[in-house]
């Protein structure tokens, strides 16, 4: 036993060391953010600051966008270069069906006024390309076409409502590349969101290099394949004019020179330098290449870099998979043009122009040049990510805050710091020993959480937070679990190393169940949801699998230590309920009827207001950015704003400053009265002259139908889950009550919070669906113990044994809710009014969860068995049969 024990102990010891040396990084740097106050803005010790927090920031875990700030770029997508790069495709299209229908035209495009000349060079033609452009009827403004039966010159522009389609196009496109590109380069939690009609605004959590984020999310990634002209080795260099000028090679194309259906584009190769011995040198040479793109990077399903040690020319390549469509295409061309050369560009630059020596039929090839290995794993990135459809340009970029806002950060953790002594505290007091034991064990939960974060670089966000509270509301569950089933042991009279013996074995099987069955519900967020949702998800599933380990493994074993080594264990002497008999299933049909009543009204608020009061997140608004004479903190303008009747504000401050992006939903929809109030608002708090309002415009919403849609999703196919789950632990009945008390919680405390005018936000899905993972917990542990009673309570029908099962768990539905509770509405009293809506709605969440699992779960589990026939007095329990015996006949 002993011999198990130590074994037992070195490897919890050894897990926890390591966990610790791991969290320690980021420890020291959230300690130093909340604890040490900002320097005066532009002096010495504001550098020092700023250059610890660098330091710190490297070594710990990611935070997110609204814990630590980033990377502010407004990005516009270039309107001229848009319009012309439409042009010429559209001319392109003119110029081969032209082509194709033998009909002689010129085609002249004017890239600055973004018009294009065309002219037929022979008459006859005319009834033919006037049949061709009547094709494209809104395509161009109306023209005149008689000067085209006279073989004269007609001026043709893209008409203004296709234009708006392109720019549309433009900008959508655009948005999303952008969002496949943060996703590639791992830059999790990116804010990526429209603003007004041609801008996006990114912001890049923890990012310090502007530059470098530009570079990597601008490239235009546009990857094409041309052949090369048989004639390329003799007439591309004479297409080609070499000047030298300040020291620098410059080549002209000789445009008028190059014969039609080509093009003249460059690429480097590296030669030997004929003066030093195995020294190479990059040399830029042309290439002749077809007009005609038979493919590009569209058909690409997966790049990826590898180092071919057999090539010592370029050792590094970029290969390249196209899906079914793309390796058709690829081996039509091979099996159409062998011992033709083919040239791979990426943006318009020849990296490689290979022979094709025989039919590639797998639609596999590669890129190789002269780049290093970080270079090709961005090129290949940003191939997998996709090409950007339009150009963009940077307006401005600068580094910006947390949205939260230092202040609410602050406060939030002073706020976890007392709740979390709060509980560990009540858990000593309630508990003695044992609550010492359960606190430590508490503590390894957190910490390990923390390093399997830390070496997944994972980014930690409030949303990732409510994953880790979610998680040690449940690590306390566990051990409420454990600590009552060993009370119920000893109550029955067995002994102290019996009763932990047997509390922990049946303590399992409840805890295995309703940790997996909260792990199914992360698991389908992690597989279909984004952004937030997925790393509410990651942090929830994480702490699950360590709540496992922590409670089964680190609580058994030092109980069984001390138990051993005192022979005795104190599991405290307070009991919140004793020997209760509540009729719970008396007062169902009442407790059914409030439910019903707060759904309709849940459900008439709802459609009355057409939907929830979404906030900024979700439905876009305002974007003010405003500069401050004197410092002043972003709390003081968020509470001003709000105070005089704003929504939910979110702030950021420009790092180095004292200026603040300031975001928030518009009032009555109207863009002029936002901008009013809030100018006035801040006229009155901060007085006129002590700010300027540097710019205002509208912003798109941060998530849109997409994310809405996907989240319904993910719930959906979670409940189904769940149901099929419990079905097949329990029955199929319990399913649908769990199932039902999960959608009634969620259902009452959005109905709620449009009751009240409270906002959605992004915050506000990470509660709810803390309040999900809850909610199904909490209905597991019931119905766990009903199914056990089931079994061993003899001769009671299903309404006593419900009863009972109610009642001997109502110690550690109080103890759990009250331990989860106590934190969140510290968090709301005093956590800052950046957390108000997050702290509230798990409050209100915890209540309704609380009431369901007795009030609303098991009653449906009951009402079904009786309509469906079961008699619950006698087919859903055991009974004793008695039977009339014949006495015996001694006269036999």
């Amino acid at each position: 036993m002993f011999r198990q024990l130590n074994w037992r102990l070195l490897l919890i010891l050894l897990i926890s060391v390591i966990s610790i040396v791991m969290v320690l990084p980021t420890a020291r740097y959230f300690t130093f953010v909340s604890t040490t106050p900002h320097p005066a803005i532009g002096s010495d010790a504001e550098k020092a600051y700023d250059d610890q927090i660098q330091n710190l920031k490297a070594r710990s875990i990611t935070p997110g966008l609204d814990l630590q700030g980033g990377v502010d770029i407004l990005l516009s997508v270039d309107q001229n270069k848009t319009e012309n790069d439409n042009l010429v495709k559209i001319v392109d299209q003119l110029k081969k069906r032209f082509r194709k229908d033998s009909i002689d035209a010129t085609f002249d495009v004017d890239s600055q006024t973004n018009t294009f000349q065309f002219r037929i060079l022979n008459t006859k033609d005319f009834r033919q390309a006037k049949n061709i452009l009547d094709e494209y009827k809104g395509v161009f403004e109306d023209f005149d076409s008689a000067p085209l039966q006279e073989g004269d010159v007609v001026n043709l522009r893209l008409s203004p409502k296709i234009l708006e389609q392109y720019f549309e196009s433009a900008i959508q496109g655009s948005e999303k590349v952008l969002r496949n590109r943060v996703n590639e380069f791992g830059l999790t939690q990116a804010l990526i969101v429209r603003q007004g009609d041609t801008r996006i605004r990114v912001q890049i959590p923890g990012e310090k290099d502007p530059q470098r984020v530009i570079q990597n999310m601008l490239k235009p990634a546009q990857l094409e394949f041309r052949l090369v002209s048989d004639e390329n080795a003799q007439k591309a260099q004479q297409l080609v004019e070499t000047k030298e000028e300040n020291g620098k090679t410059i080549q002209t194309v000789k445009t008028e020179e190059v014969p039609p259906g080509y093009k003249i584009f460059f690429g480097e190769v590296n030669e030997r330098d004929p003066h030093r011995i195995g020294i190479k040198v990059s040399k830029t040479i042309p290439y002749l290449l077809k007009d005609e793109v038979p493919l590009t990077g569209a058909t690409l399903e997966e790049t990826y870099v590898e180092v071919v040690q057999s090539d010592l020319e370029s050792p590094i390549h970029i290969n390249l998979v196209f899906n079914r469509e793309g390796a058709r295409k690829f081996k039509d061309i091979t099996e159409q043009n062998r011992g033709k050369n083919l040239a791979i560009l990426l943006d318009g630059v020849v990296y490689t122009a290979p022979r094709i020596k025989d039919v590639i039929p797998n639609g596999r090839c590669y890129i190789s040049g002269s780049f290093d290995m970080e270079e090709a794993r961005e090129i290949s990135q940003v191939l997998k990510a996709g090409s950007m459809p339009a150009k963009l340009q940077v307006e401005h970029k600068q580094a910006v805050g947390a949205t939260l806002g230092t202040d609410t950060i602050k406060a939030s953790v002073k706020a976890l710091i007392v709740g979390g002594a709060l509980v560990i505290i009540f858990m000593i007091l309630y508990y003695g020993t044992a609550g010492v034991i359960a606190d430590i064990a508490l503590i390894i939960n957190v910490i390990m959480i923390l390093a399997v974060l830390s070496l997944g670089k994972a980014t930690l966000t409030l949303s990732g937070i409510g994953g880790i509270l979610l998680t040690i509301g449940m690590a306390v569950d566990a051990n409420v679990l454990i600590y009552e089933r060993i009370r119920e042991e000893m109550k029955e009279g067995k002994g102290i190393k019996l009763a932990v013996k047997r509390g922990f074995e049946r303590a399992f099987v409840v805890i295995w169940d309703s940790n997996f069955t909260t792990l199914i519900t992360a698991l389908i967020l992690l597989q279909f949801a984004v952004g937030s949702v997925k790393g509410f998800a990651l942090t929830m599933a994480i702490g699950l699998l360590v709540n496992l380990y922590t409670g089964m493994g680190v609580t058994h074993c030092f109980t069984d230590m001390w138990v051993s080594w005192k022979n005795k264990i104190n599991l405290g002497f307070l009991q919140i309920f004793r020997d209760t008999k509540f009729d719970f299933m008396k007062l169902r049909k009442g407790a059914l009827v409030i439910s019903g009543a707060f759904i309709l009204m849940s459900l008439f608020t709802l459609i009355a207001n057409k939907g929830p009061h979404y906030a900024v997140d979700f439905e876009g608004g305002i974007l003010t950015q405003v500069k401050f004479t004197d410092k002043v903190s972003g709390e003081d303008i968020r509470s001003s704003l709000m105070k005089a009747g704003a929504p939910f504000v979110s702030l950021q401050r420009v790092t180095g400053s004292n200026e603040f992006i300031l975001k928030m939903k518009m009032i009555d929809n109207d863009g002029a009265k936002t901008e009013d109030f809030i100018l006035n608002t801040l006229k009155t708090t901060f007085g006129e002259g002590k700010f300027e309002i540097r710019s205002t415009q509208n912003v798109g919403n941060e998530i849109g139908e997409e994310f809405r849609t996907i989240a319904v999703r993910s719930v959906l196919i979670a409940s189904l889950a769940i149901l099929i789950y419990i079905g097949f632990r329990f029955q199929f009945v319990f399913g649908m009550g769990a199932v039902a008390a999960l959608i009634h919680d969620i259902l009452i405390t959005i109905g709620i919070l449009t009751i009240l005018g409270r906002e959605i936000s992004l915050d506000v899905v990470s509660a709810l669906l803390i309040i999900l993972g809850y909610s199904i917990n909490d209905t597991i542990v019931i119905f766990d113990r009903i199914r056990e009673n089931m079994r061993t309570q003899y001769g009671k029908n299903f309404g006593e044994i419900a009863n009972l099962s109610i009642n001997q768990s109502l110690n550690r539905t109080t103890l759990t809710a009250g331990t989860t509770f106590i934190p969140m509405l510290i968090m709301y009293l005093i956590g800052g009014k950046g957390l108000v809506d997050f702290s509230f709605t798990i409050c209100i969440g915890i209540i309704i969860g609380t009431y369901s699992s007795s009030f609303v779960a098991t009653p449906i589990v009951y009402e079904w068995m009786k309509r469906k026939g079961f008699k619950t007095a006698e087919e859903t329990t055991r009974k004793t049969h008695y039977h009339t015996v014949e006495p015996l006949n001694d006269a036999r």
